[in-house]
């Protein structure tokens, strides 16, 4: 396959608006390409560059894909413990409370 075909395939349909990505920033294959693109007539290593950079781009993504599963699992257990935590407050808040040592309760 032509490397710029497969550069093509990984970018998909999803770009195809134009050269911004998600949340306008700049599509990072694109952008690629689009500095390749000059380069493929004066450079031999054009399409290994092409593949090289596609299998970056493709770790990278897969990387930032786990980071964001990891921060969405912490960012619910924070939840889950400020829940628990909320309860455990509420429960606290309902108890009587012990006499000080003065003998009085507290007000």
């Amino acid at each position: 396959m032509d490397p710029r075909a497969a550069l093509h395939a990984v970018s998909g349909a999803s770009h195809a608006g134009g050269p911004e990505g998600r949340l306008g920033a700049p599509d990072p294959l694109a952008r690629l390409e689009a500095e390749l693109g000059g380069a493929g007539a004066e450079r031999e290593d054009a399409a290994q560059l092409y593949q090289d950079a596609v299998e970056l781009l493709e770790d990278a993504w897969s990387v930032f894909t786990e980071c964001r599963v990891m921060r969405d699992g912490l960012l619910e257990a924070c939840q889950e413990i400020e829940r628990t935590m909320d309860a455990v407050q509420a429960r606290l808040g309902d108890e009587p409370q012990p006499p000080q040592s003065n003998g009085r309760t507290p007000h």
